[in-house]
């Protein structure tokens, strides 16, 4: 089944698991990690995290809730007063919403969600960038990196990475998976993901 998905949807290179209740029951890694120098893709290639990163923001948020320390209904300009929505509640960016309930209208848009970093700043204590790292190593995702440039020493004190993590970001994103999109005619043509560590971008 997966190998018919990657030549009817013209993906270059896909790895898939199944994953049971506490192993691995199976991996198998299909086409080219990076088409223009024929690297075949493996099973531990890592991808692009991409609209993913809004599941682990929301896990933060809701964690953050569960402990009593946000309200969905809180209005963003407690936590962004230059917001240009401040009417609207964490509730509604979660569900890309808008308006007074029981008159919601809903209008998909990921950019919406960056202001989301600040009430997961203020619940944590710590940039959203220390806090979603917190939460990759909690869940045992070590072959992941908060955002492409987690390794490069320009980032704010807070957000600069040990000497060792910076080594491990380095060493993932050398084997990434290089994102294609596919045009009218068919050809994969090589793409770039936003390289800021922000909501909605693209974490690995």
């Amino acid at each position: 089944w997966s190998s018919d998905v990657c030549s009817s949807d013209l993906i270059p290179g896909m790895a898939a698991a199944v994953v049971g209740d506490t192993d691995v029951l199976w991996t198998q890694a299909f086409g080219q990690r990076d088409i223009g120098i024929s690297d075949a893709t493996r099973t531990d290639t890592p991808f692009q995290f991409d609209g993913l990163t809004e599941l682990v923001t929301t896990a933060m948020l809701l964690q953050c809730v569960d402990q009593g320390r946000l309200r969905l209904d809180a209005h963003l300009s407690d936590y962004a007063p230059k917001s240009a929505t401040p009417g609207d509640t964490i509730a509604n960016v979660l569900s890309h919403t808008s308006g007074a309930p029981g008159s919601l209208t809903f209008s998909y848009n990921t950019a919406r969600q960056e202001i989301l970093k600040f009430p997961v700043e203020t619940c944590m204590g710590m940039t959203f960038r220390q806090a979603y790292t917190k939460t990759l190593q909690r869940l045992g995702m070590m072959d992941s990196v908060p955002g492409p440039d987690a390794a490069l020493p320009e980032l704010s004190n807070a957000d600069v990475a040990s000497p060792a993590d910076a080594a491990r970001y380095r060493g993932i994103l050398r084997r990434l998976a290089t994102p294609y999109t596919v045009d009218a005619q068919n050809v994969a043509t090589s793409t770039i993901y936003g390289v800021k560590s922000q909501i909605g971008r693209a974490h690995v």
